[in-house]
């Protein structure tokens, strides 16, 4: 697996990030590459790992500087990443997590990281956009995920823009499909990391699913069936590994998600939030 090295932030005392951590868990041995060496790699070398990560360095900035030189080269990269994807709008920031939010943040990292090794002869991704978009005024492009078509806008969860003297981070997570990336996770488990959700997207690829999103974004983008609205957060593409995502139904919601190629916002239905018992057949 290749890491991004300014993209995480490793542990004092065993010297890992838990992205590391999470790769050796699975397995996985770790190459760390410093900006010069992401730099320097071609398209045959990058598709020549099972994942590739763009971690989160503990929301240390508010802007991208950390994936700079990934943002940078996204038509070499890219290109070679032609198995699961899983995008995470938020930080694990544990420095100031509980200890329960901060188990599920780690188990979040080690799901996506399975995710995107998981197909056998082709390279995933783990992408965290951290908090680099925080602040991010509506429809904000990601230069980054580029790589995936230039589709990406984003929102943050404390926009300049906003008129309210009492706007807070969103904070209540719900899971809207049954993913790999997502396993033994739960919408509680999610929720109240003091910022659950850093940034939620606007619009992006057709290719992607949404797999999450933030139930307390008062400009909701997306309605799941069970009823809730929310505005996604966590995006995946590929389901090779065996994801069930429950999309019965897809009905235009607005024009807020229109992408180059015609996307838009989507009426989803889901599962019952998946704290709850349900045996609602696939």
């Amino acid at each position: 697996m290749l890491i991004l090295g300014p993209t995480v932030s490793p542990d004092p005392t065993t010297g890992l990030s838990p992205e590391e951590d999470a790769a050796a868990s699975l397995g996985l041995s770790v190459e760390i590459a410093d900006n010069a060496a992401w730099s320097a790699k071609t398209a045959a070398e990058f598709s020549a790992y099972k994942a590739i990560v763009l971690g989160d360095p503990t929301c240390s900035v508010f802007d991208d500087s950390p994936v700079s030189a990934a943002a940078n080269n996204t038509s070499v990269w890219g290109p070679a990443v032609s198995g699961n994807v899983i995008i995470v709008g938020t930080d694990r920031h544990s420095r100031r997590l509980r200890p329960d939010a901060k188990s599920a943040a780690t188990q979040l990292i080690t799901d996506a990281i399975s995710f995107a090794a998981s197909n056998t002869g082709k390279t995933g991704a783990y992408i965290s956009l951290s908090c680099y978009y925080t602040f991010a005024e509506a429809r904000t492009p990601v230069p980054l995920l580029n790589a995936f078509g230039n589709q990406f806008l984003v929102s943050g969860s404390f926009p300049p823009d906003d008129p309210r003297a009492d706007v807070q981070c969103f904070n209540q997570a719900h899971i809207v499909a049954e993913h790999p990336a997502l396993t033994g996770l739960t919408d509680a488990r999610l929720s109240n990391w003091d910022c659950s959700v850093m940034e939620a997207f606007d619009q992006f690829s057709p290719g992607f699913l949404v797999l999450a999103v933030a139930l307390d974004d008062p400009n909701s983008l997306l309605i799941a069936g069970d009823p809730t609205s929310g505005s996604p957060f966590i995006l995946g593409r590929g389901f090779d590994a065996g994801a069930t995502p429950e999309l019965d139904s897809l009905l235009l919601f607005g024009a807020g998600l229109m992408g180059l190629g015609g996307y838009a916002r989507l009426r989803w239905r889901s599962r019952r939030p998946r704290d709850q018992d349900s045996t609602a057949a696939k």
